[in-house]
């Protein structure tokens, strides 16, 4: 549920990045690749063992909103007035 839930999230962000033709868009879109990488690693292993490293799970439950949404996904804000 929280890979969809991040793919859901991503692909829309990624649309309106577009639809403002925001300047960083291709970085900011191997960043949401670099995550999901991330993502899938966790469930692999989590597949491998039958459980998830909890520990593992918040460190990068941090990174995405610590790391990520608060570091740059708040340099497209000023973007944002753009939209129609």
């Amino acid at each position: 549920a929280l890979k969809r839930e991040l793919l859901e999230h991503f692909t829309y962000e990624e649309y309106l990045l577009e639809s403002i033709d925001f300047p960083e868009f291709n970085q900011h879109v191997t960043e949401h690749n670099r995550l999901m990488v991330q993502m899938d690693q966790i469930l692999r292993n989590a597949s491998k063992n039958d459980e998830i490293d909890l520990l593992i799970l918040y460190q990068f439950l941090a990174e995405v909103i610590i790391g990520h949404m608060e570091a740059e996904d708040i340099k497209y804000y000023e973007y944002l007035s753009l939209i129609q």
